[in-house]
């Protein structure tokens, strides 16, 4: 797991694709999970899928117009991620 606190700000897309370049990975393989809009378009230009959580930056009734899955607990995140894993 990489934290966006582990980056500055404008190197978090490149973070993205250097992390999944040291796990030997495409993009398309991982999944970017946010708070916000912002996290929805550096998912988008890294070529992640992206889940959202509804306890960070945004409200929910906000969160649910990025056309991301929004989870509104850690249980529901869980669950999210495993489908964007295995699925």
């Amino acid at each position: 797991m990489v934290c966006v606190r582990d980056m500055q700000r404008n190197q978090i897309q490149g973070g993205v694709l250097e992390f999944a370049a040291q796990l030997d990975l495409a993009p398309s393989q991982l999944c970017y999970v946010g708070d916000s809009e912002v996290d929805v378009s550096t998912a988008g230009n890294a070529g992640t899928s992206c889940l959202l959580c509804s306890w960070g930056f945004r409200p929910m009734s906000a969160l649910e117009t990025f056309g991301c899955p929004v989870a509104e607990n850690v249980g529901r995140l869980e669950e999210l991620l495993r489908q964007a894993c295995f699925d």
